[in-house]
């Protein structure tokens, strides 16, 4: 009974305490944020936008939507052409209305905001080159349940960036014969081939490298070589119960620039997206204890916030035609 009385006293003490502290910090004021609908890429392309601005953390916002500014004035210009204006298309939204720009590798992009009140901004990016990939071979192993996937890159020697590798799997399946219709999907990717160290990617002595989206590596280092992806699958196929309605495998493959490789590294930070790795007890620990560093995401808008960047795709493509529960 005594210690319920003292639990309550302090209830009522701390409680009885609360009030508003002043903050007497410094104030920064609010700046445009730029964020490209899609990173740009080698080729045709839609150009949109969404023009913002940045919030102080004490700013009281009923929706992320009020931060959106709907009267900017932004263009988009390709090397030394003439700017072209982007129009408002939505809430902070503005896009190139005419023909899709063609984009080719070396074309410098730059885009230009401007907005009453707040700073002008400017960013811009160098076009890359889609990476050169080629299916070698594909298997199945229904043992460990994964996909092997080898590929041969191409002379990707031309520019000085950064490779990333995104599994893909999708699987429609049911419980034969009359079972409904269920689906997965991962984005599980590793591999033990060396040229995906010294860039930061989980590793493991079981897994090798190994990202939940994305492996990275230097681009002059998967030049003309033989490289074999494992993509695992957390659905037992091997089930003489489970029919396999539909299945999808694939690798995308994406030359990422400088300032897309650094964006990407950071959210991926950011969000705790870092793969499996051998425990590290005092890494464990000090994790526990919050002595991790926070992250800052990776912003290449001068006087203000966001990112351009420019990135070329090429998926590779497979279809296993295997009858996964013999």
């Amino acid at each position: 009974m005594k210690r319920c009385l003292y639990l309550l006293l302090t209830i009522a003490v701390l409680t009885s305490c609360e009030q508003e502290i002043p903050y007497n910090g410094e104030y920064q004021d609010p700046k445009l944020v730029l964020q490209l609908r899609e990173e740009l890429p080698e080729g045709p392309y839609y150009v949109g936008c969404l023009i913002s601005r940045s919030a102080f953390f004490l700013d009281k916002l009923s929706s992320p939507a009020e931060l959106r500014i709907n009267d900017a004035s932004v263009t988009m210009q390709r090397n030394e052409d003439e700017p072209i204006a982007l129009q408002r298309v939505g809430e902070g939204v503005y896009a190139f209305t005419n023909a899709l720009p063609f984009f080719q590798v070396g074309d410098v992009i730059r885009f230009r905001a401007s907005c009453s009140g707040y700073p002008d901004i400017e960013a811009c990016d160098t076009i890359v080159p889609r990476p050169e990939v080629d299916l070698v071979a594909y298997t199945y192993d229904s043992i460990k349940n994964v996909f092997h996937v080898r590929v041969r890159f191409g002379d990707n020697t031309g520019y000085e960036g950064f490779l990333g590798c995104k599994g893909y799997v999708y699987i429609k399946y049911k419980n034969a014969p009359y079972g409904t219709a269920k689906e997965y999907d991962s984005r599980q990717i590793r591999s033990k081939d060396a040229i995906f160290s010294g860039v930061g990617n989980a590793f493991s002595s079981e897994r090798g490298y190994n990202a939940p989206i994305e492996l990275f590596c230097k681009t002059k280092d998967a030049s003309n070589r033989e490289v074999e992806f494992e993509i695992p699958v957390g659905l037992s196929l091997s089930n003489a119960n489970v029919m396999v309605v539909d299945e999808r495998v694939g690798i995308t493959f994406t030359t990422h620039s400088q300032h897309s490789y650094r964006y990407w590294k950071s959210l991926y930070n950011y969000k705790h997206i870092q793969g499996s790795e051998d425990v590290d007890m005092s890494t464990a620990i000090s994790g526990m204890f919050g002595s991790e560093e926070s992250v800052q995401l990776y912003s290449n808008v001068e006087n203000g916030y966001g990112i351009l960047s420019a990135a070329s795709s090429k998926f590779v493509s497979v279809i296993f035609e295997i009858e996964y529960n013999q």
